[in-house]
């Protein structure tokens, strides 16, 4: 039983420490908007969801395709959904051993990783190219982007800086 625990607890710290890293993009993009910047990704993401559900799995320009109702809604659920997976590669990469003692490189390195499928994978599905080469403004997207991970990385290396602490844990025995 005690080793089924131990599983619990750090399955339990993965899903933490990836809706954490994930919260803190949601933050960084609500300052943004003070600043009159705008993040339409999320959007995007829950209308090809909803057009996907339908049979419709690639746009040539999902900007222009029509909006539809509760995508904001699919697009934060795919969001919390990606951000707790991508979480799971720190296991895979790095063990169990950093849930109990983060470095920050390996979680850098992770908010990275997961910028590669939204350049290679999810803009051309959206009808934008590899890495937005089909719009105008490919390289302010790009910047854009590559921020919010790279603060997906760093929110995955403070969430789990946060949990230690609020387990009161400097050093785990780690079986």
């Amino acid at each position: 039983m005690c080793k089924m625990r131990a599983i619990y607890n750090l399955l339990t710290r993965i899903v933490v420490i990836g809706i954490g890293g994930t919260l803190c993009i949601d933050l960084f993009t609500t300052v943004l908007g003070f600043f009159k910047v705008t993040t339409n990704g999320l959007r995007f993401v829950g209308r090809y969801i909803a057009y996907a559900l339908d049979g419709v799995y690639s746009h040539d320009m999902i900007i222009q395709t029509k909006s539809v109702t509760g995508e904001l809604l699919y697009g934060y659920a795919v969001h919390y959904i990606a951000g707790i997976s991508f979480a799971f590669l720190l296991l895979l990469l790095y063990k169990k051993e950093w849930f109990y003692k983060p470095k920050f490189l390996p979680a850098f390195v992770v908010g990275l990783i997961s910028y590669l499928p939204a350049l290679f994978f999810i803009q051309p599905l959206f009808g934008f190219g590899v890495a937005f080469s089909e719009l105008d403004r490919q390289i302010s997207l790009l910047f854009k982007t590559s921020i919010i991970h790279i603060i997906y990385g760093v929110g995955l290396y403070c969430t789990a800086r946060f949990v230690l602490f609020i387990k009161g844990t400097k050093h785990v025995k780690i079986s």
